[in-house]
């Protein structure tokens, strides 16, 4: 009914002919880049709902891209690492943005620089980090005291993120899938990046593919996709589908008034 596929993992990649059906529920959540105050409401609204259904499986799936551009990156990561409610088990993805994150944090200066241009000024701040004008003049010291702000506890929950996730006929997966190349032969970086090749493609894919990365008004439920990043920082809702038998069901956070 479900599987998961692990960074490097072939033999756990999803299985064309597995059993696509239906058992229990999933909660596949959209771009939450920062934004701790719509996360905690969303999740209230989910476990409100959840303990309403019947007994049985019950998922809450992390699309990835929980930083940067919003406020409180740290907030939302330390919140999320220790998450374990008693209803559902929760299931993290890798995004971009946790592609780039961790990648400064390996060392790289010039992931640094081009993080800096969406989003990173705005996630090492919520770790405390100031001066950043020295992104200018003095990088290497600014990717030191970076790397000295964020614990290595985030580190590790980041690194162990999934690729994807299949519960029935859907696959969960940031970005989306390149058309026409099997499941098995996905590259981590369509998975991660792809936008317009794969919001352009209109047939159908091996599964109906539930993805963020790529800003819709509202979510945006297709036969052969569904989008659910509604632009949270942007002042859109943070927005959740509940996958069933029954098909999708939309749960979303108030959108912010000016």
């Amino acid at each position: 009914m479900f599987g998961l596929f692990k960074k490097g993992s072939a033999k756990n990649k999803p299985d064309m002919v597995a059993d696509k059906t239906v058992e229990g529920y999933a909660y596949v959540i959209g771009d939450i880049h920062g934004c701790y105050d719509e996360l905690c409401e969303l999740l209230e609204l989910i476990e409100r709902d959840a303990k309403s259904l019947e007994e049985s499986p019950k998922y809450i799936v992390f699309l990835g891209d929980l930083m940067d551009r919003g406020p409180k990156s740290y907030e939302v990561v330390e919140h999320l690492r220790t998450f374990d409610p008693d209803y559902a088990t929760p299931v993290f993805l890798m995004g971009n943005h946790e592609e780039v994150f961790l990648k400064v944090l390996s060392g790289s200066e010039g992931a640094l620089t081009s993080w800096f241009e969406f989003g990173g000024r705005e996630c090492v701040r919520s770790y405390g980090v100031k001066n950043l004008g020295e992104i200018l003049t003095r990088p290497e010291n600014l990717l030191f005291r970076i790397q000295e702000a964020v614990p290595q506890n985030h580190i590790d929950f980041m690194e162990s993120f999934d690729e994807t996730f299949q519960f029935g006929p859907y696959l969960c997966v940031h970005a989306g899938i390149k058309p026409r190349v099997a499941i098995e032969k996905q590259s981590t970086r369509d998975m991660r990046w792809i936008r317009k090749e794969f919001m352009a493609y209109e047939k159908p894919h091996p599964f109906i593919i539930v993805h963020g990365h790529t800003i819709v008004e509202k979510a945006d439920i297709r036969p052969n996709r569904i989008a659910v990043d509604t632009g949270t920082y942007e002042g859109g809702p943070l927005t959740a589908v509940r996958l069933s038998k029954e098909g999708p069901f939309i749960i979303e956070t108030q959108r912010k008034t000016s």
